[in-house]
């Protein structure tokens, strides 16, 4: 598989990451505890253990997406880990009362059916257990998903914009660029910016589409935008950025908004917002 052809479908491989690790864990750590109460003669039957742990586990799943929207806001960087890092800290204990929360209640609710009863015990006390073993999910998580954008981005190349000329790269600063530094696998190249025929918000980053290549830039896309030449470059939806030398239609809509199909086949929303502005422009 191409790089390019996974990136286009990364998002139902990530999901599916997730799914088989947590699977994963769930069949292990069943299989452990079932042997466990079974070695000791606790008395437990395997359903209320089948119970425990994968009202633990799913919770957890849940909140993976939880997880991923909080770190977009706080990115983990050298230039902000003062802040990001008691962020963190901090959400882990919100992460591990609403996992607490969901499972005891979903607990409940399956040993009812179950006519019978579950006790979660002394509430700050097993808090304080449960918030130990979340805050160890926590971090490996963070840590397997850090571990994964490094190498996506190794793989994929990740662009930044020229603030000095690059001896050698006849680049000239400018508050329009016209050139893009790509460092990828440890070389680096330029990119014309005029190459790009769209740019797209992606969490902390902005995707730079030239064919079917993808560059992502450290970015936001309201100071990207400030940063291209606004006759040829369109904002077109608060998420999207077209150069207009690659627009073929614009499909308008009942709602007033509209479609934007460039000439590589994407096809793009358009707030109407934007449409006058882009309509004038061409």
């Amino acid at each position: 598989m191409t790089l390019e052809r996974y990136l286009a479908i990364r998002r139902y491989i990530e999901v599916g990451f997730w799914g088989a690790l947590f699977s994963i864990i769930f069949v292990s750590e069943t299989a452990v505890q079932i042997i466990d109460v079974n070695r000791l003669g606790l008395g437990y039957q395997a359903w209320e253990v089948i119970c425990w742990e994968g009202t633990s586990i799913f919770t957890l799943l849940l909140l993976v997406p939880v997880l991923l929207f909080f770190d977009r806001r706080y990115p983990l960087r050298w230039s902000n880990l003062a802040r990001a890092i008691p962020a963190h800290i901090l959400f882990s204990v919100l992460f591990s009362a609403l996992h607490v929360s969901i499972m005891v209640a979903m607990r409940k609710l399956i040993y009812w059916f179950n006519n019978s009863y579950y006790d979660f015990g002394n509430v700050a006390e097993q808090f304080v257990y449960e918030y130990l073993k979340d805050f160890r999910t926590y971090a490996l998580s963070l840590a397997l998903i850090y571990l994964y954008r490094h190498v996506v981005l190794r793989l994929q190349g990740e662009a930044s914009l020229l603030s000095e000329p690059d001896v050698g790269l006849n680049a000239e600063p400018s508050e329009q660029p016209e050139r893009i530094l790509v460092k990828k696998l440890g070389r680096e190249f330029l990119i014309v910016v005029n190459d790009i025929e769209r740019i797209e918000a992606s969490g902390n980053y902005v995707n730079l589409h030239i064919g079917d290549r993808v560059y992502p830039l450290r970015e936001t896309m309201t100071k990207i935008e400030q940063r291209l030449n606004n006759k040829q470059f369109k904002r077109i939806h608060r998420s999207h950025i077209i150069n207009l030398d690659y627009l073929q239609e614009i499909i308008p809509l009942e709602s007033g908004d509209a479609q934007v199909v460039v000439k590589a086949g994407a096809i793009l929303p358009m707030s109407r917002t934007y449409r006058n502005a882009v309509a004038e422009a061409v």
